[in-house]
């Protein structure tokens, strides 16, 4: 019996050669993406990050992390109601390999090594080319914030992760529409879902151009064929929503209250701006625990919050004009390349041109909220720039796609060149000592403040702290020191 399956088998494969070179070249750039994204979390948490970062890491919220990596249980009691546990898993394996601070700083920089490989083949899908894979990549490097991402003591990286994933798989059900692609488009979306409350921002319109294609390929092609593509795509998805109350706690806040602006107006003018505490919403958008068919709600609100009026004295203040000074500089980028790529990809193929705007316009229309935030982070921008670095590395591959058929060899002076801006050897506006360019600081002191809380016992006082306590507590009797060791000597 065994003899004639290896029969069977070796007859198969002797009659489909063409299998061989698609595995052949598929493990090709598999190893030439996970080098990508190697170099991408390499050189951007060890070089590049030096040109904008003071310091040697970023975080916010430290006790929320901490307890919800060092926790038991993913759902135990103290974990944050305001983020998903979903990103956390990644920070949560290496804790048992390390201590809590190497844990949160290795599971960023793996998380941004993934997305440096997502990045190819992101680039790759759109530019049907793999020097627009390499260029998205190298594109990302210049972009200052996106080089931080390996030093975020948060699960921000993890959850733009989950995002850039979910374009991916979009972008893949648009450009190659076939029945597992679809599936796996359903899944990313399902996954942005679940990342966080407010992934619904980047997963609804992704779903609807992936919907758009469908009923594009019922009405043009095959009218069976796109009702089970939408079949296909759709049952990820709602699957992921009996989901939602293994990663979100019960309490957990909705989109709503995560976005209010009124808070933070509150936060800075006290009770001259007519925003009190005890602020009521109509609705919950969380995936999972709430009625999909709150969206409408959600949406109502999101437009009430864009009538709000910021007062003068808060847009005036230096943070602020300093971060919608780099906000609208990094959306001019955007805009143009996207112009610019949507030109070239319409000339090419009109799918890879609707995933481009699928795919990209959520993250630009975060960019554009980004000028009216009250407060600069660069974590503000994980989540808004990855499309400006697909945009401007499909605009570098084009002039190497046309070089390509008359000499291939010109590739070498295209790449060396590429590095040079990147590295900044070649001053240009892209190199990262760039006037433009600015660094960022860690403006958070609640690390400091807990590590202080645990040294002086107040952290036993509270048993919703006992997870992080003794997170500490590991670390105090290994004798290491409380910030991550993975950064090099901290000076």
């Amino acid at each position: 019996m065994t003899t004639l399956l290896l029969f069977a088998l070796l007859s198969f494969c002797i009659g489909l050669p063409s299998i061989y070179q698609k595995i052949r070249i598929w493990w090709v750039e598999f190893l030439l993406a996970l080098c990508l994204g190697f170099v991408f979390a390499i050189l951007g948490s060890y070089w590049l990050s030096l040109f904008h970062l003071d310091g040697d890491f970023i975080q916010s919220d430290f006790l929320e992390y901490c307890t919800g990596v060092a926790s038991p249980h993913h759902q135990s009691t103290g974990v944050s109601s305001k983020r998903s546990t979903l990103p956390l898993f990644i920070p949560r394996y290496f804790y048992r390999h390390f201590e809590i601070f190497d844990a949160l700083a290795v599971g960023s920089m793996f998380s941004m090594g993934c997305i440096g490989m997502l990045f190819y083949y992101w680039g790759r899908l759109l530019g049907n080319h793999i020097w627009s894979g390499i260029c998205v990549v190298f594109a990302a490097c210049t972009l200052g914030p996106l080089t931080l991402i390996g030093h975020h003591l948060t699960s921000y990286p993890e959850m733009t992760l989950c995002f850039i994933l979910c374009a991916v798989t979009t972008t893949q059900a648009i450009c190659k529409p076939t029945l597992w692609t679809h599936v796996i488009g359903g899944i990313g979306i399902g996954i942005a879902l679940l990342a966080d409350a407010r992934g619904i921002f980047w997963a609804l319109p992704m779903f609807s151009g992936i919907i758009v294609h469908c009923i594009y390929i019922m009405w043009k092609e095959n009218f069976r064929q796109g009702l089970i593509l939408i079949v296909s795509c759709g049952v990820p998805i709602v699957y992921s929503w009996f989901l939602g109350d293994y990663f979100f706690v019960p309490q957990a806040i909705g989109f709503e209250e995560q976005v209010d602006i009124r808070p933070m107006l509150y936060r800075f003018l006290g009770s001259s701006s007519g925003y009190e505490p005890a602020y009521s919403y109509d609705s919950r958008w969380v995936w999972g625990l709430e009625s999909p068919l709150t969206i409408f709600d959600t949406i109502s609100f999101l437009l009430e919050q864009g009538t709000i009026d910021v007062p003068d004295q808060l847009s005036n203040r230096s943070e602020v004009e300093v971060g919608r000074k780099l906000a609208r500089t990094y959306l001019e980028i955007s805009l143009l390349s996207l112009v610019c790529s949507c030109f070239y990809l319409c000339t090419k193929d009109g799918k890879r041109c609707w995933a481009l705007l699928c795919s990209c316009v959520p993250f630009i229309v975060a960019l554009y909220g980004n000028q009216s935030l009250l407060e600069n982070h660069s974590r503000f921008y994980f989540q808004t720039l990855p499309a400006t670095a697909i945009c401007m590395g499909i605009c570098w591959s084009i002039i190497g796609q046309y070089i390509e058929r008359r000499n291939p060899l010109w590739y070498v002076p295209q790449i060396i060149l590429v590095v040079c801006i990147v590295l900044g050897i070649q001053k240009t506006p892209l190199a990262p000592q760039g006037s433009w360019q600015i660094r960022w600081t860690n403006s958070d002191a609640s690390m400091n403040q807990w590590i202080q809380a645990y040294q002086d016992g107040e952290m036993n006082r509270d048993s919703n702290l006992r997870h992080c306590r003794r997170a500490l507590q590991m670390v105090e009797l290994d004798q290491l020191p409380f910030y991550p060791q993975v950064y090099g000597n901290r000076k």
